[in-house]
């Protein structure tokens, strides 16, 4: 019975050893390898854009405002400028070249662009 109860208790658990890989169009970020390409051409990204495109990567169909991503990428302690998001973000645009993978929601804050849709 102890068997069973570890065996579902581990069929539970995610396994360790695949690595996290988000995908969003033609951009592909390994986690587990701090790796980004897009279009099969690697992207040298710093830690803050890695973990700022990896935040918009989770969750492709939200809009993240400012804070959020303040938060969630610098954490609860940074109290520096929020001028350091518009520049990652800008620094991040330039890297992933066109066409351009991140939304500007005016009046609300970033997101990844959807593919066009006919309504």
């Amino acid at each position: 019975e102890l068997l069973a109860r570890l065996r579902a208790l581990l069929r539970r658990c995610p396994d360790p050893t695949q690595d996290d890989v988000l995908t969003a169009r033609d951009v592909t970020l390994d986690e587990g390898h701090f790796t980004a390409c897009r279009a099969g051409h690697p992207l040298f990204l710093t830690h803050m854009e890695f973990a700022l495109l990896a935040t918009l990567l989770r969750s492709p169909h939200h809009a993240y405002t400012r804070d959020e991503l303040l938060i969630t990428v610098w954490g609860h302690d940074y109290d520096g400028s929020d001028k350091v998001l518009d520049m990652t973000i800008s620094r991040l645009r330039a890297k992933l070249g066109q066409p351009d993978l991140i939304r500007t929601r005016y009046g609300v804050g970033y997101s990844l662009a959807e593919p066009l849709v006919s309504c």
